[in-house]
């Protein structure tokens, strides 16, 4: 997370050792470009408004890589290899009777971790659901269908604001 050190000098939340460390990382970033010698520094951030501008700059940083929310296509795959993947490791299908075409349809806007979590968040919810109303003891043959996962979406479409967010509000 390149926002912790990186971020403008001379703000109101920073320190005289945060504008050194900049400084420092900045020469060396610096030096990896000039020397061109196979060295890499791959950063991340969620703050990009956050950055020194000069840290970002061209001969510092060469190439940005821009990770969005998945499209239709995307989103149609995470759900299909997840949903397989939960049924694989089990001894039976927990997911049946689901339509990939909706579900992909239905979370556009949410990025690749709420489809995954989505999918997660609907078995352990209805195996959560079983165990607290003793209905059973046991996890085996308990399965969700379309609906559970359909609630879990609008779940996360009401705590995101249908938008694919990243981290938490405070």
């Amino acid at each position: 997370e390149c926002d912790a050190v990186m971020g403008k000098r001379n703000s109101s939340h920073g320190h005289r050792e945060d504008d050194k460390l900049l400084d420092t990382l900045m020469k060396n970033m610096q030096r990896i470009h000039d020397e061109d010698n196979e060295e890499y520094l791959v950063m991340t951030t969620n703050m990009k408004a956050s950055l020194d501008i000069a840290s970002v700059r061209s001969g510092r940083v060469d190439r940005v890589v821009e990770f969005t929310n998945p499209d239709l296509g995307a989103r149609y795959g995470l759900f299909k290899t997840t949903i397989e993947g939960i049924n694989e490791k089990s001894t039976y299908k927990k997911v049946r009777r689901y339509d990939l075409d909706q579900l992909a349809e239905k979370t556009d806007g949410l990025n690749c971790c709420d489809c995954i979590e989505i999918v997660k968040r609907a078995v352990k919810g209805r195996i959560y659901e079983m165990l607290r109303d003793r209905k059973t003891k046991i996890v085996h043959g308990i399965y969700i269908t379309q609906d559970r996962i359909l609630e879990e979406i609008e779940k996360q479409q009401k705590r995101t604001g249908g938008k694919g967010i990243v981290g938490f509000k405070i």
